[in-house]
């Protein structure tokens, strides 16, 4: 049985409590304007250094098509779709959801070599900021409560990513139980609602890699609904 890649901590169980609902999204225009906090960049880029390409970290630039690619994902867990089938309505499993998508993109992205990498950073860079953000306007704003929080998302994220490649490459079954361990934490799930999402998964990586970098970035890009059946 695949383990996550580390158990959620006190300050995740604490964020659960202090968010039992899922915080209203953020609009385009409060994006546009945070896209660099100081914490966030104080915390995340060194931790970024453990698992990118060496180099200097790329700006994220939000007047290109990536900063609409990556508001794509997170937009995808503000839709009911994933809490329907069970995932719990809180920024953790908004997190969870938005990952999911960000790893698709990834995979994608891992066929344009350096310029898919510096777009992966990009995303990651971004999403960071939106996680402080949403923190923020759920009533955490201590600086302390926010870095430890923070801190902490990294290695969740990494843990996911390297679970879905797992399970991209071994078969549906162990798909199936990357996203249970990692979208259904503390919560239940269904075998169907598991197929579904192996199907949309499965779906999604093959019409995204039907597509260039140009219509991948583009404004006419969107992620698909769940199906409605396997």
């Amino acid at each position: 049985m695949y383990k996550s890649f580390v158990p959620y901590s006190r300050c995740s169980m604490l964020l659960r409590q202090r968010s039992s609902r899922l915080i209203p999204p953020l609009t385009f225009t409060a994006r546009l304007n945070s896209t660099s906090t100081p914490l966030s960049n104080k915390i995340f880029q060194p931790m970024a250094r453990f698992f990118m390409p060496k180099g200097p970290i790329p700006s994220f630039d939000p007047n290109t098509g990536v900063f609409d690619m990556t508001t794509q994902c997170f937009e995808k867990g503000d839709e009911d779709d994933f809490y329907n089938l069970g995932v719990q309505r809180d920024l953790v499993g908004w997190t969870a959801i938005s990952t999911l998508h960000i790893w698709m993109l990834n995979v994608r992205l891992r066929k344009e070599g350096k310029k898919g990498s510096e777009i992966t950073q990009s995303i990651l860079d971004q999403l960071f900021r939106e996680i402080e953000l949403r923190l923020i306007a759920n009533g955490i704003t201590s600086g302390l409560m926010l870095a430890k929080i923070t801190k902490q998302v990294f290695p969740h994220y990494h843990g996911s990513i390297v679970a879905y490649d797992d399970g991209m490459l071994n078969g549906d079954v162990h798909l199936a139980n990357a996203i249970f361990r990692n979208l259904f934490y503390r919560s239940t799930s269904e075998a169907a609602s598991l197929g579904l999402i192996v199907k949309y998964i499965r779906m999604e990586l093959n019409r995204m890699d039907n597509l260039s970098l140009e219509a991948l970035i583009g404004d006419n890009f969107k992620f698909s609904h769940l199906p409605m059946t396997i």
